[in-house]
């Protein structure tokens, strides 16, 4: 799942290299994301099966977020707000770390845990982002 999040993240970030004419980088990330790929899928899948192909999907895509990043803030510097993010995603892994270390048996139980789980990181996220109060300021639109 965190590759598809990352593949997302990836063609977002993308838009930089296409606004400044500068397309062959998205060839240079492709291809190598694609060795990546091809060289965790050689060394693992023998060893570990296909889960090294989910592992390989993975960190190349995480590669190429990390490397479209660190280019785009050459070619074209977008400043964005990396600490409010990390404070997300630690978050969101906290809660996924609890979540997994609680060993709840019961489906409905463990139903109920998650959803309050994410009703927490929500409430966090509208706290933290004044979102209820800029509604309340500004009106209904």
């Amino acid at each position: 799942m965190l590759a598809n999040f990352f593949s997302g993240v990836f063609f977002n970030l993308s838009v930089w290299y296409k606004l400044t004419d500068k397309t062959r980088f998205g060839a240079y990330f492709a291809i190598l994301g694609s060795f990546i790929i091809l060289g965790v899928n050689v060394a693992f899948v023998p060893v570990f099966g296909y889960m090294a192909s989910a592992w390989a999907g993975f960190v190349s895509n995480l590669v190429m977020v990390l490397a479209s990043f660190i280019f785009m803030q050459r070619h074209y510097p977008i400043h964005y707000p990396l600490k409010r993010i990390a404070e997300y995603v630690a978050l969101a892994l906290v809660l996924w770390v609890i979540n997994s270390r609680l060993g709840i048996n019961r489906v409905y139980l463990s139903n109920i845990v998650h959803i309050l789980s994410v009703l927490l990181y929500v409430a966090y996220y509208v706290k933290r982002e004044n979102i209820l109060g800029n509604y309340l300021k500004h009106g209904r639109s």
